[in-house]
């Protein structure tokens, strides 16, 4: 039959050898080397010279080196308890009321597993990745193979057929070296180790090609360091290890809809070590968190590097006038007709009378010190770096920054519109890796989780959810992040919040839960609260009702 001329042609996609995703491998690390070695920079000044392997103590003329005013870690250190604080908390629901029960098993579910893998651990690394480069993030199925003898080479926390969230270093990240935006790449993948005895030994590899891998110590060398190197005592690549480990590098080629495994390195064996089929969420496993992007780039603008040198400006600065005032000293002149005087006057005790002939003939001087005017242009420049840092004083509460309180709070509100966006770009990664994590718990054949309801009243219920119970589609539901369930919250703020809700909508609507046979749990609001401001006497403020006599 002759094809339509309109109709479109069906193109089947060539995978390409491992050769060829080899040479673009390496072609992916030059592009990416310079945001690598920056990204080791900017780490080096956030940890300090006391952390940093080799470096010279603060005051050193190399801007590269960790100096003594850490801006970084100051910057660092307020932005990412703003943006992640606590444990994400999932909100699922659903448009059919049949299934609502089944959302809120399966947020159940859900908040569980965050909990079991220390997702909030991971989120926290990834938001410090993405101040100083990307953030990463890696999502899947644990699917490794059991050897006897030898320990699970993911960690504790990875257990065969559970899901994980794992964050993804900037040195063993590979993308598409020609995509303009991560969507077009045509492969994306990461570096990792194992143990030599574990890849051969699983079976999961192509063992002709595993005994051919050479195994490793270290990824960086002298001219590439990573962030791994930071705090290493001995050069790249040198030392010894309880275990022989090879490096391998996973890659995802969304137009087969395949991952790929082949070796690292100019000595690794040409040839797919393993090859599965994808069979995960669409986007992929990986995930980028990043919070100012430039188009038609892949990577993001990190907010260090836009400081760094204002950073650099502040400590140059500071030591100057460290060192003019180290030079500051106060001297006593005197006339040399007077020498005996003068010696009895040096050695004299604070608050002792000396007599001389002639006070005039001596002065006290003072040479040095630090200007003045150098103390104002520091002013300025931690001004200019609190100003397009986002006004990080305000946000690390390190003071006030106006003279009344209402000018504070609208100077929190405009700092917070940065912080905001920041902000809603985590969520957005939370939802991504959320939804993901959720789909690996609902097609899991084998799930089996115990949990434990808690019912308005407090009572507590044990419910499993499971393959066998599970009700409706996957996609009959919707996955959400509780929207402040991951920001910083004292207990004086849930306070003023849960007296806000009690006011605005317990009360309100008093009337139409009596109708429906509920009433407000006065002894249990009144725990909860007390509890929040840390009042230990709340059991003793309700008491019994002591009937008494009629008329008495």
């Amino acid at each position: 039959m002759e094809k339509a001329k309109n109709q479109p042609t069906k193109m089947v996609a060539t995978r390409p050898s491992a050769q060829r995703l080899a040479a673009a491998v390496a072609q992916a690390d030059d592009k990416l080397a310079v945001h690598r070695r920056n990204r080791v920079m900017f780490l080096k000044q956030f940890a300090g010279h006391y952390y940093t392997a080799g470096a010279s103590a603060s005051g050193s003329a190399d801007p590269a080196a960790p100096q003594s005013l850490n801006m970084v870690f100051l910057m660092t250190s307020v932005l990412v308890p703003n943006l992640i604080y606590h444990e994400p908390r999932s909100m699922i629901s659903t448009p059919q009321s049949s299934l609502r029960g089944q959302a809120e098993l399966f947020a159940l579910a859900w908040n569980h597993l965050a909990r079991e893998i220390d997702l909030k651990r991971t989120l926290r690394t990834v938001v410090t990745d993405a101040m100083f480069g990307a953030g990463i993030i890696k999502t899947g199925l644990c699917g490794g193979a059991y050897v006897e003898g030898l320990d699970e080479p993911s960690g504790y926390l990875h257990d065969n057929g559970q899901p994980f969230a794992d964050a993804v270093d900037l040195d063993d990240y590979i993308i598409d070296p020609h995509a303009r935006t991560r969507e077009h790449a045509t492969f994306e993948g990461n570096r990792y180790r194992l143990p030599l005895d574990y890849v051969l030994a699983s079976g999961l590899y192509q063992r002709s090609l595993a005994e051919r891998l050479v195994p490793t110590h270290r990824w960086g060398d002298s001219a590439n360091p990573t962030a791994a190197d930071i705090s290493a005592s001995s050069p790249a690549g040198s030392g010894d290890s309880l275990a022989q480990y090879v490096e391998l590098i996973d890659l995802w080629l969304p137009n087969e809809n395949v991952v790929v495994t082949i070796g690292a390195g100019e000595a690794a064996p040409q040839g797919f070590l393993r090859e599965v089929q994808w069979d995960g969420p669409e986007r992929g496993p990986y995930e980028m968190l990043g919070f100012h992007w430039v188009p038609n780039n892949v990577m993001p603008i990190p907010p260090v590097s836009v400081l760094f040198d204002m950073h650099v400006m502040i400590n140059a600065m500071s030591d100057k006038l460290a060192h003019q005032a180290d030079r500051q000293k106060d001297l006593l002149l005197y006339d040399r007709r007077d020498a005996e005087e003068a010696e009895a006057i040096e050695g004299a005790a604070d608050g002792d009378m000396i007599g001389v002939d002639n006070v005039d003939r001596y002065s006290q001087v003072s040479f040095g010190g630090a200007n003045p005017r150098g103390y104002e242009h520091l002013a300025f420049l931690f001004e200019q770096f609190n100003r397009i840092g986002g006004n990080t004083d305000l946000l690390g509460g390190l003071g006030p920054q106006s003279d009344t309180l209402g000018q504070d709070s609208m100077l929190m509100t405009n700092a917070s519109i940065r912080v905001d966006d920041m902000r809603s770009q985590v969520y957005e990664l939370v939802q991504r890796v959320g939804e993901k994590l959720a789909w690996y718990l609902w097609t899991d054949p084998l799930i089996e989780l115990p949990l434990v309801k808690r019912s308005a009243s407090g009572e507590q219920t044990s419910v499993t959810f499971s393959a066998a119970d599970r009700e409706g589609d996957f996609l009959d539901y919707n996955f959400d992040i509780e929207p402040y369930s991951m920001a910083a919250d004292s207990p004086n703020q849930r306070y003023h919040r849960t007296m806000e809700w009690v006011e605005k909508v317990i009360l309100p609507t008093a009337k139409l839960a009596a109708e429906q046979g509920k009433t407000l749990n006065v002894k249990r609001l009144a725990e909860i609260t007390g509890r929040l401001l840390n009042i230990k006497e709340v059991d003793e403020l309700f008491v019994p009702i002591v009937p008494t006599a009629e008329g008495a």
